[in-house]
């Protein structure tokens, strides 16, 4: 009888925004599990949700059932993967990485079982245990051995010139178990009774993971948690292996050679065929299903999280609509006080009507509440971007351009046929610009509006600087190499420079690595000026974290994943050129007594 196909999902995914670990983009490993059979797949960052917008796109191009999730690293309890099984859920996991993130500095997370406790409704949790592998975040101790059976690639197969010796199996794990038991324990009796938690075992290659996972498996008898199996993936594929080693020697600030344990010990943490699992986990069939088990009751979608646009306040009797209209056709008497030419009429009816079609009034009431404001305090502000190309924009003062005398077209602004958001670019002075972000947070308070993210990657020079270093490049061969750096590429005139060394192996996985390397996640910053309003709390759509400047507060998503997820974000930007025009208006009324 021939047997049926092994059925997977991978729920133990790092992907490249647990920055300076994951070695590959959320497309790729949502790309790769479909290629290789998987049912679904999980991606589970580290306290973070920043790049599951990416993977959930992804996964609905290709067609395969997406999990959000996160990694939790807890101050008191084991590592914890967190997948919500509805909508409920993660907006409850949403409030939980928020409350971890504003406890902490920025860039840290500081949370405790007792707070997952409290959020864990609707969430299924899979322990991981301590000691299986290097550290790939902070906290989690012990080192693989080099061995890997069954195909398992040496450290000498990566970027370092020698194999590195891993430690004894036993090393520092004699007291593991029963401390580890004792932690499962805790845990149990911490969640909530009908939560659903899962200890994952997972291969190492080291020669005894057939007895490792049989004990695991004891365990998790003794403590009434199943057991299931996971990859603990860092990235795609194998040939992947080399980038992830050189992001953690960036992190470790250390070179290939002194990187020592610090390094996985082979290529094997990337995703495998489903038939792989399942003959590495031949005996545990039942670990196997629960991948699916977990993956058929996570029945949340991203597609859920519909975007609200806070309501305006708008006069009794009066929708936001209906208010917008009033104020456009004012705008419209005021801008040609000899009356109205019948085609500002014909046009502004047609632009009313598309923004009542797609219920875009309240944006373009906080718009214009925000440049009334800031002009009422005298601050220097200016509409600019395809904004100039609607009437709208210009009768309601917000762009000074005429767009019909211009001959501009709105559907380069706004149209039907165009899923993006509109987007309006407010320049204000620079050196006053702050005063209209503050605004807005007391307009519509911190729980309602946010400053979006931007995921900072690494460019050609720093790829440059950042692998060589690793590799152990002389310095001054570095800066020669990064001169001859243009944008995201190297010119012609490296070869002129170095010759034909750069056709040695070491030469070309320098270049191999750095191309790799460029365009990378690194970390998170904050926008330039891009902030997100929404009507409900922020918290249960988006983790926030504070901000490095005082009360400011940032989203976990970036610009790019805003717009991907159909957001509105509201562009407040600094202008240097306005600064020195009102410090001109200022120099002219104190010489004049006559402000311009």
């Amino acid at each position: 009888m021939m047997a049926l196909p092994a059925r997977y999902a991978e729920l133990d995914v790092t992907s490249n925004f647990t920055f300076l670990r994951g070695g590959s983009h959320p497309e790729e490993l949502v790309a790769t599990a479909k290629a290789l059979g998987h049912e679904a797949i999980a991606v589970a960052d580290t306290n973070t949700l920043a790049g599951v917008v990416r993977a959930h796109l992804a996964a609905k191009e290709v067609d395969i059932k997406f999990l959000v999730g996160t990694r939790l690293d807890l101050q008191d309890a084991p590592k914890l993967l967190a997948y919500p099984t509805t909508r409920a859920a993660y907006g409850r996991l949403c409030r939980l990485l928020t409350l971890g993130q504003r406890r902490a500095e920025k860039g840290q997370c500081t949370l405790f079982l007792d707070d997952v406790a409290a959020h864990a409704e609707g969430l299924i949790f899979i322990a991981l245990p301590p000691g299986d592998f290097p550290s790939h975040c902070k906290g989690e101790g012990g080192a693989a051995q080099n061995a890997a059976p069954g195909g398992g690639h040496t450290a000498q197969t990566a970027i370092g010139s020698n194999p590195l010796p891993g430690p004894p199996p036993s090393r520092g794990r004699e007291k593991e178990p029963l401390n580890f038991e004792a932690q499962l324990l805790r845990i149990k009796e911490t969640l909530p009774a009908r939560t659903r938690v899962y200890l994952a075992a997972r291969h190492s290659y080291r020669g005894d993971d057939r007895a490792r996972i049989e004990k695991l498996a004891q365990l998790a008898a003794r403590v009434d948690i199943p057991l299931v199996a996971t990859g603990a993936v860092l990235y795609h594929a194998a040939h992947r292996r080399p980038l992830q080693d050189v992001l953690t020697c960036v992190r470790e600030k250390c070179t290939i050679n002194d990187a020592g344990f610090h390094l996985q010990a082979n290529a094997e943490r990337h995703l495998k065929a489903p038939c792989e699992m399942a003959q590495l986990f031949k005996g545990q069939e039942a670990a196997l299903k629960r991948s699916i088990e977990i993956a058929d009751a996570c029945n949340f979608s991203l597609d859920e999280l519909k975007y609200e646009y806070p309501d305006e306040p708008v006069p009794e009797g009066k929708s936001p609509q209906s208010h917008l209209e009033d104020l456009t056709w004012e705008g419209a008497e005021w801008r040609f006080p000899g009356g109205i030419p019948d085609q500002v009429r014909d046009t502004l009816r047609k632009e009313l009507t598309l923004i009542a079609a797609l219920n875009y009034a309240p944006y373009f009431l906080t718009v214009h509440d925000i440049v009334r404001y800031a002009r009422g305090i005298g601050i220097l502000c200016q509409g600019r971007g395809s904004a100039a190309n609607s009437l709208v924009a210009y009768l309601l003062d917000i762009t000074p351009i005429d767009p019909l005398s211009a001959g501009l077209v709105f559907e380069r602004f706004l149209s039907r046929e165009r899923a993006t958001a509109p987007d309006i670019d407010l320049d204000f002075d620079a050196h006053r610009r702050e005063e209209v972000i503050q605004y807005l947070y007391r307009q519509y308070g911190h729980d309602h509006v946010a400053m979006a993210c931007t995921v900072v990657t690494f460019g050609a020079k720093q790829a440059v600087r950042d692998v060589g270093m690793v590799l152990g490049f002389p310095s001054e061969t570095l800066d020669r190499v990064s001169a001859s750096v243009e944008g995201h590429s190297a010119s012609a005139g490296l070869r002129a420079t170095f010759g034909g060394q750069i056709d040695t192996p070491r030469w070309q996985q320098f270049l191999s690595l750095t191309a790799a390397l460029d365009g990378f996640p690194r970390h998170l910053g904050i926008h330039n000026g891009g902030m997100v309003l929404c009507a409900l709390p922020l918290a249960e759509r988006i983790p926030i974290e504070p901000a490095t400047m005082e009360e400011r507060t940032v989203v976990q998503w970036d610009k790019d994943a805003l717009e991907m997820a159909g957001w509105v974000k509201l562009d407040v930007l600094g202008l240097r050129m306005l600064s020195a025009i009102a410090d001109a208006c200022d120099i002219v009324a104190a010489r004049t007594g006559q402000r311009p």
